[in-house]
Parts: structure tokens; C-alpha cells; sequence
């Protein structure tokens, strides 16, 4: 594995090998936190992830930084999936821990990105309708909340 940053306190790391042996044996773009030797938690990505560009990438590292201060990571691991299992009620979670650090329409973005490439190859995607839906409830409630804002002139 080679390291590439840290965000927030967790290291990220290329993990190509890793991720194909044990996980998405297809070209596509993948990150999961996991829990690693002595419970460390990372973040790993393979190389076609690092190919999107830096709006889904951030997305992305927000998106599983809730899944790790939201102690999903250590749910999944005590459940023996090795953290890399999709759960609509957690990744619902993950997602309003990520719109605080970047926009809704940003994380609408990459679940588009992923579902095109993982329709593609006829791999499913769970709870994308579900997660589209309330990240469009936030979008509106962001944008409604900021022209409120500029009305009443507190912004």
C-alpha cells in the first residue's frame, strides 16, 4: 500500500492489490474506510479513484470520514465484513456528516459518478434512489436557508 495524504487525522492510502484481491476486481473507482492492524482506521482507494477530480475525490474522503467519526467502521468490523458492506441507514449518515464539509450537490455528483460506472458493468448500487432523495432535501434546504440569509441580511 502507498500512502498518498491524511485527512482529518486518517491516512489515505493507494491500495490497488489490496482492493482487487479482496474486494471490486473491476475497473472502477472504489474508497472504503477500513479497519486495519492494531485498529487503526484508514481510508483506501485504488488508482481509477484517484482519476476523478478533486470536487468527487473531496466528496468522496467526507463521505468516509463520517463513516469513521461515526464509528461505522467499527460496527461493520464487529459484524464480520471487514468494514465494506453498503447499509442504507449508515451511508444516509455518512452523507449528512459529509454535507457539512461539502456541498449536497457534490455528493449528488459522485453518486452519479459511481452509479454510471457500476451500472456499466451491471454491479448494483443499494439505496441510491434513497440517498438521492435526501441529498436533494438538503441541496433545497441549504439553498432556501441562504437566500433567507441574504434577506434578512445576516449573511
Amino acid at each position: 500500500m502507498k500512502k498518498i495524504t491524511k485527512i482529518g487525522g486518517h491516512k489515505i492510502y493507494q491500495a490497488d492489490l489490496f482492493i482487487a484481491k479482496t474486494v471490486c476486481t473491476y475497473d472502477v473507482p472504489f474508497i472504503a474506510a477500513v479497519k486495519r492492524r492494531f485498529f487503526k482506521t484508514h481510508i483506501i482507494v485504488n488508482k481509477c479513484f484517484l482519476e476523478l477530480s478533486e470536487e468527487l475525490k473531496e466528496a468522496a474522503y467526507a463521505h468516509e470520514l463520517g463513516h469513521i467519526e461515526l464509528g461505522h467502521v467499527d460496527d461493520l468490523s464487529k459484524n464480520g465484513s471487514e468494514g465494506l458492506i453498503i447499509i442504507s441507514e449508515l451511508e444516509l449518515a455518512a452523507d449528512r456528516y459529509a454535507v457539512k464539509r461539502v456541498s449536497p450537490g457534490s455528493l449528488i455528483a459522485l453518486l452519479s459518478t459511481i452509479e454510471g460506472y457500476y451500472t456499466e458493468l451491471s454491479i448494483p448500487v443499494l439505496g441510491l434512489e434513497e440517498r438521492y432523495s435526501a441529498l436533494n432535501q438538503m441541496k433545497i434546504r441549504s439553498v432556501t436557508s441562504l437566500a433567507t440569509e441574504i434577506r434578512s441580511g445576516t449573511s
